[in-house]
Order: C-alpha cells, then structure tokens, then sequence
C-alpha cells in the first residue's frame, strides 16, 4: 500500500485502481569496513533535505543501525551458529549430491560428470581422427606422384 508524503492512506483510492506513488524513498546501504549503514532520500523535495529534524533522525539512524550490525558481527556466540550452519548446509549438499549420483546410477542415467569424460573422449578421438586423416592424405598425395 502506498502512502503519500502527508502520511494519508491511499486504501480507498485502491478500490477504484488508482494508485499514488510515494513522494520520496529512503535508501539503506552498509559500507566500508566498519559497516557504517547510511540512508539517501531520492525523489523528495527540497525541503526534506534541508529539514534538521529529518537529518538528526537518520543520522541517529545510521548510528543506531551501524553499532546493532557491529554487535552482530562481533557476536561469537551468533558467528559460532553461522559457521555451524554454513558446515551442516555444504554437508547436506554433499550427501544430497552422493544420493542422487547413486540413484541416477541405478537408474542407468548418467551425470554430469559422465557426460564430461565422454566428451573429453569424443574430443580425443577427433584429434585422433584428424591426424589419421591428415596422414592418409599424405599418403594418397604421394601414392598419386609415383603413379
């Protein structure tokens, strides 16, 4: 649901399909090293940018957000979880992936992995080819010359 800059409602105006757009939008980023989270207000008004109560408000913000991602960050128990789960989630993948090499084994379907070696040889049968080729020719070349 959209609401205007006045802060009004626009559901009823939903029920007859308009639609108002927001006058301004607030943009969150974290950059640098220390995560320092800043927001850019785009498409507002003039006044909004040189309001001081607006500016203290995400400056306050932008403090606020960058010390809870600091503390987050710096959070070992919370790191330990993270580091946790990324470990059970590659785990998981890996037995996911031996199961289904298995059963499209069993299945007589081939993997990825088998589609490859077979290029892999189809390519060296054609270098093999060609060479063949090229010495036959060779071969035809000076067969025509002593006749």
């Amino acid at each position: 649901m959209y609401v205007p800059a006045g802060g009004v409602s626009t559901r009823s105006q939903y029920r007859f399909g308009a639609r108002v757009k927001p006058q301004c939008v607030v943009v969150l980023t974290l950059r640098g090293k220390g995560r320092r989270l800043s927001a850019t207000l785009r498409g507002e008004p003039t006044m909004l940018r040189e309001n001081p109560l607006l500016k203290k408000m995400i400056e306050t913000g932008e403090e606020r957000m960058s010390k809870m991602a600091a503390n987050l960050l710096s959070n070992e128990k919370l790191m330990g979880a993270l580091q946790k789960t990324v470990t059970a989630m590659t785990e998981a993948r890996g037995t996911v992936e031996k199961g289904l090499q298995t059963a499209l084994s069993t299945m007589n379907v081939p993997t990825t992995g088998d589609v490859r070696k077979l290029e892999g040889k189809i390519e060296e049968l054609e270098r093999v080819f060609e060479g063949l080729s090229s010495r036959i020719a060779e071969l035809q070349k000076k067969d025509t010359q002593t006749h």
